[in-house]
């Protein structure tokens, strides 16, 4: 974020909160007095309705109860006397629609001349419905019992919402009931009528079922599940749901005696719409706010922002490495007083980083450098382990053959020193016995060295040495080799060599391997130049060097040189164990060797032995 930025945040901010904490408190206090009212409206309409209901419904219903139970004296009328009586009862109450007397089982017993209906067949479905939907027995017991509504009549113009209400009586065959069916559709009408403006007023049976839903002909319908789920969780007057429609809702629920509920519920967004008004002028002065803090915001940004643009672009010259970069300074306030500072850093800067370059040079040349150490010791690791299960296997194969070896030289010798006694001669036969037993003297010889490659970690014959006398009494060995073959070695050893411990005779032959390898390489070379290197690294470290100038070794078989029975010489007789032997030796001195070599110019062998006084493990 720009300091352009930052300004106009904290100028917006400081103009804004207070005004912003202002109208939503405002706000809140309004729209919680808002709720509150409504809430209380919507509560005493729904009482209001409730009490309706009871009073043309409920109240005139049960004003009857006298009249039916005690000055009517069912058991004593004739059955016409009691249609007169049931025809007297029907014309009591306009909301009586249906009146009938029955038996404890239900059965018609006599009914009002003027019932509804104008058929027999009429009648009877209608007494059918009214009386599956009361409970006979629960009239018994209790005296006065309500039944369920019922809607009668298919057209929803034309249809009517009817209740049966049961009273016991005494008949002259026993206890019976008198049945009313009592029309809703004015209890309905008075709801409609008295209703509060823009609300939705509904009289509920249970908590899952609409009678009737005003504005509208709703009727006889299951209720909203939002609504549903509020009444069924106890009685409550405020309520809260969004009906089917998703329609967010706002009312109150009031119940009366039978167990009918009244419900007035307005959308919350008229209920609210004063609230939402006062929302948007709020908004509209925040916003103007705003506009006018932005713009003080921006008058005081730009005396700012110049020489902080100027610090901006000289440091980000300084990012790109230009350090001798320098700022005009202008007047003597903070700013300036930073430009003063930024121009002396980057003096500073430059100085530094001059020593820096230098010391970068120096540190990536030594990453390089251990690099490469950590690389050559990972590779030696990996070859001693290499050649540590190749040395485990030869070691079992080597004691295999070697018995079974023995019986075949043993009895070729014999056999060959009879075929020379035999007169004759058989000089055929005495010719392939020479051959069986020239061969086998071959593979005792790799057997042999076999058995040293499991044989050269062993320390046992370690003791105070100089690394010039096993140097020379290996070049000793093969010094007439070496002359027959025309190669001239060359000599560099430096002086006051370190002692080192060691085994003569195992780094004798290490040296010997490394000579007939070079002279094999010289073989058919026209310059035939063996170097020999004998001098120290720190006094700490004996390095001896072979170099020759022979036919070299490919890079892709450079990795492989150590492991057994691997050559690269194309006249292969047994060899192949020389340099794996070699490693083995070296290794068990706590050394290291190494091979570089290029295809057509020579190859240079490098030991490194640790002097006595340091006994450092290299591999």
């Amino acid at each position: 974020m720009s300091v352009r930025v930052k300004l106009l945040v904290i100028v917006t901010f400081v103009a804004l909160v207070p005004l912003s904490l202002f109208a939503y408190t405002t706000l809140g206090l309004h729209q919680e007095a808002l709720r509150r009212n409504i809430s209380e409206v919507h509560v005493r309409s729904a009482k209001y309705g409730a009490a309706m209901v009871e009073a043309n419904l409920e109240r005139a219903v049960l004003s009857l109860r006298p009249t039916i139970e005690s000055s009517i004296e069912w058991a004593a009328l004739s059955k016409q006397e009691q249609e007169g009586a049931l025809w007297l009862l029907h014309g009591q109450l306009p909301i009586i629609d249906y009146v009938a007397l029955l038996d404890a089982s239900g059965r018609l017993q006599a009914e009002a001349d003027d019932n509804a209906g104008s058929d027999e067949a009429s009648r009877r479905s209608l007494l059918q419905l009214l009386t599956a939907r009361l409970d006979l027995r629960r009239v018994m017991e209790r005296a006065v019992a309500r039944g369920s509504a019922v809607r009668v009549g298919k057209d929803p113009k034309s249809s009517a919402m009817l209740l049966p209400v049961g009273f016991r009586v005494a008949t002259a065959g026993g206890q019976g009931v008198l049945l009313l069916a009592i029309n809703l559709g004015s209890a309905c009408e008075e709801l409609m009528r008295d209703r509060l403006e823009g609300a939705t007023v509904m009289l509920i049976e249970g908590s899952q079922r609409t009678l009737c839903e005003y504005p509208g002909t709703k009727q006889d319908r299951p209720l909203d599940r939002g609504l549903a789920e509020q009444l069924s969780g106890g009685q409550r007057a405020s309520l809260r749901y969004a009906r089917t429609d998703g329609t967010s809702m706002l009312g109150a629920a009031a119940a009366t005696p039978w167990g009918f509920r009244v419900v007035v519920a307005q959308p919350m967004s008229e209920a609210f719409a004063a609230s939402v008004r006062m929302r948007k002028e709020s908004l509209l002065w925040l916003a103007i706010g705003a506009i006018a803090a932005l713009g003080a915001g921006l008058f005081l940004a730009r005396g700012i922002m110049r020489p902080l643009v100027r610090l901006s672009r000289g440091a980000e010259l300084v990012a790109q490495g230009d350090f001798g970069v320098r700022l005009r300074v202008d007047g003597s306030d903070e700013l300036s007083a930073v430009t003063q500072s930024f121009n002396r850093m980057c003096g500073e800067i430059e100085a530094r980083d001059r020593e820096i370059r230098g010391w970068n040079e120096e540190l990536r040349a030594r990453v390089e450098q251990k690099t490469g150490e950590l690389k050559d010791a990972q590779d030696a690791l990996l070859e001693s382990r290499k050649l540590a299960a190749m040395s485990a296997l030869a070691a079992g194969v080597a004691h295999e053959i070697n018995n079974p070896l023995t019986g075949v030289i043993g009895l070729t010798q014999i056999l060959l020193s009879r075929v020379r006694k035999r007169a004759g001669g058989g000089e055929g036969d005495s010719d392939l016995l020479q051959s069986v037993e020239r061969e086998a003297l071959r593979v005792r010889d790799i057997v042999g060295k076999m058995l040293l490659l499991s044989e050269a970690r062993e320390a046992g014959g370690f003791s105070d040495l100089r690394a010039i006398e096993w140097v020379r009494d290996a070049l000793g060995e093969r010094k007439s080799a070496l002359a027959a073959a025309g190669i001239t070695v060359v000599e560099q050893f430096a002086n006051d060599l370190p002692i080192m411990v060691g085994d003569h005779a195992q780094l004798v032959h290490v040296m010997c391997e490394l000579v007939d390898n070079a002279a094999k390489a010289l073989r058919g070379r026209p310059r035939k130049v063996l170097r020999v290197e004998l001098d120290t690294l720190d006094g700490e470290l004996l390095r001896l060097r072979v170099s020759d100038e022979g036919r070299g070794i490919a890079p892709e078989h450079l990795e492989q040189v150590f492991e057994p029975f691997f050559t690269t010489k194309e006249d292969w007789q047994g060899q192949g164990l020389g340099l794996a032997v070699a490693y083995r030796i070296i290794e068990a001195h706590h050394g290291s060797i190494k091979i570089e070599s290029k295809l057509g110019e020579g190859t240079t062998v490098t030991v490194l032995l640790p002097a006595k006084r340091r006994g450092a493990h290299l591999a």
